[in-house]
């Protein structure tokens, strides 16, 4: 079904044994353990390349390398919920990819090392080892759909940049020219039908010497040299001084011109986020009543939309103890549906 790629440098690594290094069969994998944590603390990972690049929708650079030069122990680290079910939703779906195709599908326990550079490693999911193809798992819901709808079709579904870049990398690093990135999205509101979804990828050479060679310059420019990438969001800039100055005297600093300005704005600017914040859900009460019964208005250049979703949302812990939901399973898990607000402004989404 899916052609052989040539033998790489994992090779030793992967082949030669029954039970090859590094993989295991069927089980689940529900936390990271504290050398893995370790690990990935002192490198870079496939999913730290789109963040080195600023194309991560989860973290900047900035906010990388300040997790890199923490000196927080990893065991106290915990994983969001969305982490835990994706983590644990990831065996049923490989499951489910392994039905579909006929093959038998391997999962890596431990992490791949670059032969030349310690310091870049790869984490990847799952494999189908003898035909070399790579399986890519995700799961995603409101919260992160947008991300994978395509601009030119929005009734349509790809891989966003961030997560291509992470497969490039991991292909990059066994030596294989295919993967498979199989989403399983809880999106009941959106046009989209499918709950399930593959999508081929072919491993980009060039691309991937460009992430070995980012990894680098962040790595030695950056973490080992102690200097902070450029941070223009005022959110990182507070994270950075609170990561700078952890420790405090009793000593107060007498108060001067400038501070006395910088109070003033900071008074004046909490008045206005609680005025703004109520013109806003005002503003969204008086669309909403001349909307009344029906779907939305639209205008020249901006719409506003308020329609019921199918579901609220999924219950994930039922789910994944359910181990292997069918249909009739992702039906009763599944929240009942609400009335969703959207508003676009000349090209800007807000809800």
């Amino acid at each position: 079904m899916f052609p052989r790629s040539e033998s790489s440098w994992t090779d030793q690594y992967l082949r030669g044994r029954s039970r090859p290094a590094g993989l295991f069969y069927g089980e689940y994998i529900l936390a990271l353990t504290k050398e893995q944590k370790k690990l990935r603390r002192l490198s870079i990972g496939g999913s730290d390349i789109a963040a080195i690049a600023n194309l991560s929708p989860h973290k900047s650079a900035f906010q990388l390398y300040l997790e890199k030069i923490s000196d927080e122990d990893p065991e106290d680290e915990t994983e969001s919920d969305s982490q835990l079910w994706g983590q644990i939703l990831e065996a049923p779906v490989a499951e489910f990819y392994a039905k579909r195709h006929g093959v038998e599908i391997q999962s890596f326990t431990e992490p791949l090392v670059h032969p030349e550079y310690e310091f870049i490693t790869a984490n990847p999911d799952r494999a189908v080892i003898d035909l070399e193809r790579l399986i890519e798992i995700k799961t995603t819901g409101l919260g992160g759909i947008e991300f994978w709808r395509d601009t030119e079709n929005p009734r349509s579904l790809r891989p966003p940049q961030h997560v291509i870049l992470q497969v490039n990398h991991y292909l990059g690093f066994l030596g294989w020219k295919e993967a498979d990135i199989a989403l399983l999205q809880f999106c009941e509101g959106y046009s989209n039908p499918d709950r399930y979804i593959e999508f081929p990828v072919e491993f980009d050479p060039e691309l991937f010497d460009l992430e070995i060679q980012l990894a680098i310059n962040f790595w030695i420019n950056n973490v080992q040299a102690r200097v902070a990438p450029e941070a223009t969001d005022p959110g990182e800039v507070s994270e950075y001084l609170s990561h700078t100055y952890k420790v405090h005297s009793e000593e107060m600093i007498e108060s001067n011109q400038e501070t006395d300005q910088i109070a003033a704005r900071l008074s004046y600017a909490g008045d206005q986020e609680k005025h703004w914040k109520n013109q806003k859900i005002i503003e969204s009460n008086s669309l909403k009543e001349v909307i009344g019964e029906k779907a939305g208005i639209c205008g020249k250049d901006w719409l506003y939309t308020w329609k019921k979703t199918k579901a609220s949302g999924t219950d994930w812990k039922a789910l994944s103890l359910s181990k292997h939901p069918t249909d009739a399973e992702f039906k009763k898990f599944a929240k009942s549906g609400y009335r969703r607000q959207y508003f676009r402004y000349k090209g800007d989404a807000v809800e």
